[in-house]
């Protein structure tokens, strides 16, 4: 099964939550990285579109995990998997129920934590 490969390596990763993801690009252009975890944590529409873009002038090549929002939208999650064939997503349990629904439920694992935000 694709996703307990991706589940079971640990990648490189941008996080959002109590970091400066702008570094961390930063950082994946000068490491050469071609494949990372990407954790979008606590980044509403619009500062994901700058992280896409930012990315999209890096050597990363493809995104297997990434931690998805309550606010994601179909189309978001379709262009991480055609653009950087995003496989497995990952996202709060308060929130799954926001992508009951969604075409890519079957690849959506749940993130057990007490829902508080740090």
């Amino acid at each position: 099964m694709i996703e307990n490969k991706i589940l079971s390596k640990i990648y490189p990763s941008i996080v959002t939550c109590g970091s400066d993801w702008r570094k961390m690009v930063k950082d994946v252009e000068k490491l050469k990285l071609k494949k990372i975890s990407l954790f979008l944590t606590t980044v509403g529409t619009r500062e994901r579109q700058k992280i896409y873009q930012a990315l999209k002038n890096t050597s990363v090549k493809e995104i297997p995990h990434v931690h998805i929002r309550h606010d994601m939208v179909e189309t978001e999650l379709d262009f991480l998997v055609s653009f950087y064939r995003s496989k497995v997503f990952t996202i709060h349990f308060q929130y799954f129920k926001n992508f009951t629904r969604s075409k890519y439920k079957k690849q959506i694992y749940i993130e057990n934590n007490d829902g508080q935000h740090r």
